[in-house]
């Protein structure tokens, strides 16, 4: 019996013979060729944020992997960055190759920031300091602590409490940004084998502005905001491997910019016009907490008639912005992680806020909140 070999048949015969050639070679031999990729290849997600999209490309400028074994010891970390013309992350599709490792299983622990850390270090401004974990190590051994001033406290007069914490050493420029993630389930890495992982990102870096505006025009003319101390109270200085809270020490963060706006518009019979004082805070991440455990506090102090104006519950007030998620279920946690730009106003009638508009920026969205305690 004779077999006819056509072209079409030889040509398909042939492609199969080259395609296992191919993949052979790739199983028996140690080599970094495109067409047969070797190591652990990292991808980094940012989509955990209230725009629901990635944004890793567009806001994160620099990434660690620090890589640990299965029973959690320290292996290796590689960093790479932004830098200049040569902006690697900010490509579609970015993805971070390890060929380091030997096989094995390993857990991965991603921190970022939005430059790099030579950027970083030549600007001003309170840092985020990491440990520097050796081979070996356990996880618990890293974390993230920010830089702190002497400690200090705040006296007001009369009856009310004094409130006491470690001044952040902003130096009048905001923290520069901190993402955080982990792999929850070890990556298997064999012998002259591509492995995959993605590791999703939260933003830990929040940004807070506060406005002050008098509900009387006559009281906002005389309105500025060198009159009034702004800060917030917290105890969430330092951060763990598994992005946990793990500061026992109260913070305190200060505005490290402020600044009046007037209102043209409402200037009658050459009166000056309406003024208002505004606020701008950097600070760490933000825990929802119960009255009794501490809960992060927004304080805002008339230094010239010795007045607390307002004493609020932080995380409680912010998180009612999930208010204009409703269809995603938001829990008040995973709103305060998703979101990182926050803006209240506050309306005042002599040193008394008698309502607070949130406003969430991305959408026309604003809820007003009355002075019947928060």
């Amino acid at each position: 019996m004779m077999i006819k070999i056509t072209k079409k048949i030889l040509k398909y015969t042939l492609v199969a013979i080259l395609t296992s050639v191919v993949l052979f070679s790739c199983d028996l031999m140690h080599d970094s060729r495109k067409d047969c990729p070797e190591g652990l290849f990292i991808n980094f997600v940012y989509d955990y944020n209230i725009h629901r999209a990635d944004l890793f490309k567009d806001h994160v400028g620099e990434v660690t992997a620090y890589i640990f074994d299965k029973e959690g010891y320290f292996v290796m970390s590689k960093t790479e960055n932004n830098k200049d013309a040569i902006r690697p992350l900010a490509e579609w599709g970015y993805t971070m190759q390890i060929t380091e490792l030997t096989p094995g299983d390993y857990q991965i622990v991603a921190l970022c920031h939005q430059r790099s850390s030579d950027e970083i270090a030549q600007i001003d401004g309170a840092k985020y300091r990491r440990t520097n974990i050796q081979p070996g190590d356990s996880l618990s051994k890293l974390f993230v602590a920010i830089d702190r001033g002497e400690w200090t406290t705040s006296n007001y007069d009369g009856d009310v409490e004094q409130v006491s914490g470690y001044k952040m050493n902003h130096q009048s420029m905001p923290l520069d940004t901190l993402w955080h993630g982990m792999l929850l389930e070890p990556v298997k890495l064999e012998y002259q084998q591509p492995a995959y992982a993605t590791v999703s990102l939260t933003r830990n870096t929040k940004s807070l502005h506060v406005s002050l505006r008098h509900v009387s025009d006559e009281e906002a003319a005389q309105c500025d905001v060198s009159n009034y101390d702004f800060y917030i109270i917290d105890n969430n200085d330092s951060l763990s491997y598994n992005n946990t809270v793990i500061s026992n020490e109260k913070i305190m963060y200060t505005p490290y910019i402020k600044w009046n706006t007037a209102d043209a518009t409402l200037v009658r019979n050459g009166d000056d016009a309406p003024k208002t004082a505004h606020a701008e805070l950097t600070f760490n991440r933000l825990m929802s907490r119960n009255v009794n455990d501490n809960p992060a506090t927004l304080h805002i102090y008339n230094n010239q008639t010795n007045v607390l104006i307002a004493k609020v519950n932080l995380a409680d007030l912010l998180q009612q912005g999930r208010g204009a998620f409703n269809y995603y279920n938001y829990s008040a946690q995973e709103y305060l992680d998703r979101e990182y730009n926050y803006n209240t106003s506050f309306y005042l009638t002599g040193d008394k806020w008698e309502y607070i508009n949130l406003t969430v920026s991305i959408l026309p969205w604003v809820k007003r909140i009355q002075n019947t305690g928060i």
